[in-house]
């Protein structure tokens, strides 16, 4: 598990040059407390939420269930892995430490997803009509 720490999770920022890896880590006392409570490993390993692709000016999310549950860290749709849209044609900013990931998500992501990392992103409530009818499209 990793080090204690103050609050409900961290964002680690992982510069890979064009690439930028953004993963979550949740408060190792929430994931011990689901562990035990679900009797699963006690493992506590960042996961990766959201990337931004600067060469090809794209951003893609993630979505995680991040609440009490036996699928912590799990995929939060069954068919929609990740989500890409357009980065800012405008010059910003690329996140560099966890309060930059923060801000970047709530000033970049577009309408209709949810911006706090602590809720998994992923698009917000009033979408859900959308979500269902995409994951009932056979492949």
């Amino acid at each position: 598990m990793a080090d204690e720490w103050d609050g409900e999770l961290r964002l680690i920022v992982r510069n890979l040059g064009d690439t930028i890896n953004v993963d979550v880590q949740l408060n190792d006392r929430l994931v011990r407390c689901v562990n035990a409570y679900y009797d699963l490993v006690d493992i506590n390993e960042p996961n990766l939420l959201f990337t931004l692709d600067l060469d090809k000016n794209v951003a893609g999310i993630f979505p995680l269930i991040t609440h009490f549950s036996d699928e912590i860290y799990g995929q939060k749709y069954e068919n929609i892995k990740s989500i890409w849209f357009d980065l800012p044609t405008e010059d910003f900013d690329p996140p560099t430490d966890h309060s930059s990931a923060v801000v970047f998500l709530k000033t970049h992501l577009p309408g209709g997803f949810v911006q706090d990392a602590a809720y998994g992103l992923g698009f917000t409530k009033e979408l859900r009509p959308i979500i269902y009818a995409v994951e009932k499209i056979e492949t």
